[in-house]
């Protein structure tokens, strides 16, 4: 998407910092959005100076123009094309039962991508991820039991952080399938789940 820019004001451009000549192109690409931020920033430092020459019509110039770009920016930056849309499902910085998330540090990375389907009356059994998961829920009702008792539930729609190195359980109360899909950001070597035996206490 590209972005026609306006200019205003007699001599705004002393304000800016070289090279000038392709921030204001008309048509300019939106990744150029950081260049004009910085220029901003830049004006700000120069209000002092601005101030004590008498060249405040200048400057008052410059906020106007930044701010009738950074504006729209903020209103269109990360959207698509015309005829796409997108919309936020989750945005969080912790996993299921508010455990902070953490990335993999690993040299090895290996990506897994499994649709899973779990049965009505189902469950997955105690289970432990070494690694981080990440999952969104196409079909049912899924109720995610956590060590200690507590209990999460997700239907269709959700996204899921799922707990890390935490032995957790998957039931299906409900009467229809439950359908995931999971993206495991693992390493190569390392086992995405581990099952836990079947005499574990969950106490």
């Amino acid at each position: 998407m590209k972005y026609d820019v306006v200019i205003i004001g007699d001599g705004l451009e002393d304000f800016l910092p070289e090279p000038r000549s392709r921030l204001f192109q008309k048509n300019f690409p939106l990744s150029d959005f950081f260049k004009a931020l910085y220029c901003f920033m830049i004006s700000l430092l120069k209000y002092k100076e601005a101030f004590q020459e008498d060249n405040m019509r200048k400057y008052l110039f410059t906020l106007i123009f930044f701010f009738a770009l950074v504006v729209p920016y903020v209103a269109v930056a990360g959207d698509y094309p015309s005829g796409v849309d997108s919309s936020l499902i989750l945005k969080t910085t912790t996993t299921t039962g508010h455990y902070p998330a953490k990335y993999l540090n690993t040299e090895r990375p290996e990506i897994t991508v499994m649709k899973v389907e779990i049965k009505p009356g189902a469950e997955t059994g105690w289970h432990s991820h070494p690694v981080p998961l990440y999952a969104y829920v196409l079909e049912g009702n899924l109720t995610v039991e956590v060590k200690g008792g507590k209990a999460y539930h997700f239907t269709a729609g959700d996204a899921i952080v799922e707990l890390v190195n935490i032995p957790h359980n998957g039931k299906n109360l409900g009467t229809q399938s439950v359908v995931l899909i999971a993206f495991y950001t693992g390493e190569t070597g390392t086992p995405n789940t581990v099952m836990l035996p079947p005499d574990h206490k969950m106490q």
